[in-house]
């Protein structure tokens, strides 16, 4: 059992958390590589850079010395403060949610890593701006970049002294960092662009998986028992792509991935189920998944999502294909991001899109995983 407490102050993290800002971060980053001379890495390590600083990005992700990253991040700016900063939308629920904070009476407080100047921007342009009691970002001049020293100058500003009555919310190791480091608790959520094993890492006290949950956590007048907070069960097992996570509410598959090594199992009968037709499907003896799925993201991404799931076994579409299906013939990119996003590999067979040329680009499983995919199906239509 959990005790949640009643929490009066809430700090939120902006990109990950509040946005799903991928397509216009991912895009300036792109800009500002190509400017800078330098080689332009694969879509998950552009998503790297979705939370940390950007000068930590372009030095950490990219090997740039700081010199280059510092003219990096101007190069950066240029884009994004003309084209990338509106390139997002809120995740389901968040205006919601910020709603029901603000009736039950709490002071919600922006903390984030992007520029201040950006950050109110954000806000206003998705008429969120009357939800914060105060809007904390970093400085153009690097005096406040780093998100502890974002927190810090959000607590001293906003006049906050009693800690105990105090949360940060935001989808990074950073946040939980920055949390700690100020001697504040922390919620992690799992809808952004960290994951379950970073912000367990990490050490969050909490973790959501949408925010209908992350609701309950913020309005914590009750004992929760943890499994109620994190709803999600996941289970381990071995396969012929090496091991995958499923992951399972009481009624629907909600997560298929692939994972670098075993964590803690609590097996189901609807795990084992999605375990078994995964086999068969890798074992080329079934074409199509007949599991309940719970499917979670934005608008644009459940979009992509549905289209995926009319690509028939075998076949493959191209990006520009699933952005028309989707309503956007200009949003090929997003796909790409929504398609990395993708929470559930295999049955959401989002393997099954290719470039334009019928390159095979970006999978959160990897290349080579998505070649055998398709050369699995590919074989047995012919076989």
């Amino acid at each position: 059992m959990t005790v949640i407490p009643d929490f009066r102050y809430i700090l939120f993290d902006l990109d990950g958390t509040l946005t799903d800002s991928a397509p216009g971060i991912t895009a300036s980053v792109k800009y500002a590589l190509k400017k800078s001379g330098e080689p332009v890495p694969d879509y998950t390590v552009l998503c790297k850079f979705i939370g940390p600083p950007l000068l930590y990005g372009f030095m950490n992700f990219c090997g740039m010395s700081e010199e280059r990253a510092e003219k990096a991040v101007e190069y950066y700016r240029e884009y994004y403060s003309v084209n990338g900063i509106f390139e997002s939308e809120l995740y389901p629920g968040v205006d919601e949610l910020l709603a029901k904070l603000c009736a039950a009476g709490k002071k919600i407080i922006l903390a984030t890593s992007k520029p201040e100047v950006f950050a109110v921007k954000i806000l206003e342009h998705f008429r969120l701006s009357d939800y914060f009691y105060f809007t904390a970002g970093a400085t153009l001049d690097k005096t406040r970049t780093e998100k502890a020293d974002v927190i810090a100058y959000a607590l001293k500003n906003a006049g906050i002294t009693d800690l105990s009555e105090t949360v940060m919310v935001g989808d990074r190791f950073h946040d939980i960092d920055g949390a700690k480091a100020n001697g504040i608790r922390s919620a992690g959520v799992l809808y952004g662009f960290g994951s379950r094993k970073e912000l367990e890492n990490a050490g969050a006290d909490f973790i959501a998986g949408d925010t209908n949950e992350l609701c309950r956590i913020l309005l914590g007048s009750a004992v929760i028992k943890k499994a109620q907070i994190n709803s999600v069960t996941s289970a381990f097992y071995d396969t012929d792509i090496g091991i995958i996570e499923i992951g399972v509410t009481d009624s629907a598959v909600s997560l298929i991935r692939t994972a670098g090594q075993k964590g803690e199992s609590v097996f189901t009968e609807l795990s084992d189920e999605a375990f078994r037709q995964i086999t068969e499907y890798l074992s080329g003896k079934r074409q199509k998944f007949d599991l309940p799925l719970k499917i979670t993201g934005t608008d644009f991404q459940k979009k992509v999502y549905s289209a995926l799931l009319d690509i028939p076994y075998g076949e493959t579409a191209s990006y520009g294909e699933i952005a028309a299906k989707t309503g956007n013939p200009e949003a090929a990119r997003a796909v790409g991001g929504a398609c990395n996003k993708n929470p559930i590999l295999l049955a959401v067979p989002c393997h099954r899109v290719v470039g334009a040329s019928g390159s095979l680009t970006g999978f959160a499983a990897g290349i080579e995983t998505k070649k055998k995919l398709l050369g699995l199906e590919k074989s047995d239509i012919k076989g």
